[in-house]
């Protein structure tokens, strides 16, 4: 029998033996994919396009619906937006070798600009 997604899916979460592991990269923050990891996994699989960041301060990417269908990726992350508008946070730029930024809780949060992580 040749499952769905759905069906892989929820097979597997009723402890119940489904055609093939269900697969999940970026399904959520716990599954996700570092940025320079993705880009670097779109590079060796000779995918075109730039990764995009999902969340700056875990610099996790979003995986996208070309490598969710390269891959066979069996969930997909459906989280909130973000907030409509900044509140606290604030982009800093770039000072002394980091990143800056303040997040919507006025936390400042600095980053090196090379492999770093915040």
């Amino acid at each position: 029998m040749e499952y769905s997604t759905l069906d892989r899916v929820k097979t597997a979460l009723e402890h119940r033996k489904p055609d093939r592991i269900p697969f999940d990269i970026g399904g959520a923050a716990v599954t996700g994919i570092n940025i320079n990891a993705l880009r670097k996994l779109k590079s060796f699989l000779g995918m075109p396009g730039e990764a995009e960041l999902w969340d700056r301060i875990t610099q996790l990417a979003k995986a996208g619906d070309d490598l969710i269908d390269r891959l066979g990726i069996d969930v997909k992350n459906v989280g909130p937006q973000g907030p409509s508008f900044p509140g606290l946070a604030r982009d800093l730029g770039s000072a002394d070798g980091y990143y800056r930024i303040i997040d919507e809780f006025g936390i400042d949060w600095q980053m090196p600009e090379v492999e770093g992580h915040y």
